[in-house]
């Protein structure tokens, strides 16, 4: 429900119109402005394209996930908690068939969390920072660079201009 909003708000932005004229719309002007392609689109082509991109996201979220605990892609974890995940878990098929936003959220937690693990905060802080310009969802992660100390990746968070992190 939430994607059609957005989707929506942006069809009524590049028709010139506010799209805060709907109330139903809480989001920051830049998911408008991430929401123009997708509104410019044919809805024959967005019924293919959304949940190929759905899947991709959350494959890549699961490998990140995967990564960040040294766990070998290649490994049994690896492959049958995907399946199990795309055949169990009913919020992986629901980003999917919706073509959810949140799906943002679902890839750039885990792949935060392997670029801090990694001593790369600054990408951390840029990941999440873009994130939170789609959906709000993870504004909360500005915590931890906040407790970590990490001003750079802090400053990407809340959308300003960082001179780099430790």
């Amino acid at each position: 429900m939430d994607n059609g909003i957005v989707v929506d708000a942006a069809r009524t932005w590049l028709d010139g119109g506010s799209p805060y004229d709907d109330a139903h719309f809480l989001y920051f002007p830049s998911a408008v402005v991430a929401a123009a392609p997708q509104a410019l689109l044919p809805r024959s082509v967005l019924d293919v394209l959304m949940p190929v991109l759905v899947v991709l996201a959350l494959v890549a979220g699961w490998a990140c996930a995967l990564l960040t605990h040294r766990v070998p892609l290649r490994s049994r974890l690896a492959v049958l908690g995907l399946l199990a995940l795309a055949a169990g878990f009913a919020p992986f098929a629901q980003l999917v068939r919706l073509g959810n936003w949140t799906v943002t959220a679902v890839l750039a937690l885990p792949l935060c969390l392997l670029l801090a693990s990694r001593g790369r905060w600054v990408a951390a802080g840029a990941v999440i920072g873009v994130a939170v310009a789609l959906k709000p969802l993870l504004a909360p992660m500005a915590l931890l660079f906040l407790f970590a100390r990490r001003w750079g990746a802090l400053a990407l968070v809340r959308g300003g201009r960082g001179r780099g992190g430790r």
